[in-house]
């Protein structure tokens, strides 16, 4: 039909192929009577992908990229049970404009586990999560905190010399109340207790087994009051010239020292360490 322009009214059916001819812009629109586009499936010559347009409505474009990818200028909404499919490895990568750098979402190869990858645009890894095939919740380093961890400030016995990353040593000294808030709302004064050598002992907090302490004060080494008995199983002798009666031998009834510089007990050396942030 040579015609040009113009408004054919009814279907149009064909054979073989319909085609638009030209080096330009090809393609499909779907208007109003007035003439205003509604939707536009075009490309251009040497383009990057077939694109089709939402019209006067708007939205941006969506592209059947010519490397087989599918850009969406928005949201994917789908109420289907299974919106994607795939053999081997499955993927969905989420690109960064204006870097070139993605995030993208792999399946392991057997579809029971999953990746979560960051990359730059030279496709170098940044960081990756692995989730494999199990049941259970995935927790932030605040749910762990707030579940398992204990609290800065609390003395923990350690076992070497120096303590780990993060902690320091309960050992006099003073600490940056700016730099540590956390420890200094357990130690108000800003300095830590001195535990090299001592032992901690549970508050009285009105028991009256240990009255009068105050949270954080030293109490002095002592031995509780007690009294020694004993029975003299020494010889007698005559007093001197040999005369009187038999009498028993003079003696005050000290007796050798014995012990170390203290009292304790048994017991086994840890490093006392705090957390300290």
């Amino acid at each position: 039909m040579p015609i040009t322009g113009g408004k054919l009214n009814g279907a149009i059916q064909a054979s073989g192929v319909v085609a638009s001819q030209g080096d330009g812009r090809q393609h499909f629109a779907l208007t109003d009577d007035d003439g205003r586009p509604r939707a536009w499936i075009y490309k251009d010559k040497g383009g990057d992908g077939v694109r089709i347009n939402n019209g006067y409505d708007g939205g941006g474009d969506w592209v059947l990229n010519k490397s087989g990818e599918l850009y969406c200028p928005g949201t994917i909404n789908s109420y289907l049970a299974h919106t994607i499919r795939h053999t081997g490895y499955g993927r969905i990568n989420f690109v960064h404009q204006n870097t070139g750098d993605y995030i993208y979402l792999e399946t392991t190869q057997d579809g029971k586990g999953i990746y979560f990858v960051q990359r730059n645009r030279s496709n170098q890894n940044q960081w990756v999560l692995n989730f494999p095939q199990k049941n259970g919740v995935v927790a932030t380093t605040d749910d762990v905190a707030n579940i398992s961890n204990i609290p800065v400030g609390v003395p923990l016995p350690w076992p070497q010399n120096k303590p780990p990353t993060g902690y320091l040593i309960c050992n006099g000294d003073r600490f940056d109340k700016a730099k540590y808030p956390q420890l200094a709302l357990a130690y108000p004064s800003g300095v830590l207790p001195d535990l090299r050598g001592e032992f901690i002992r549970g508050l009285d907090a009105g028991r009256n087994v240990d009255a009068g302490r105050n949270v954080l004060s030293f109490q002095e080494q002592s031995i509780q009051s007690h009294a020694h008995s004993g029975v003299f199983t020494g010889a007698f002798e005559r007093e001197s010239g040999g005369r009187g009666g038999w009498g028993a031998v003079n003696t005050n009834g000290n007796t050798a020292a014995t012990g170390g510089n203290e009292t304790r007990p048994r017991n086994i050396a840890f490093l006392y360490i705090v957390k300290a942030a």
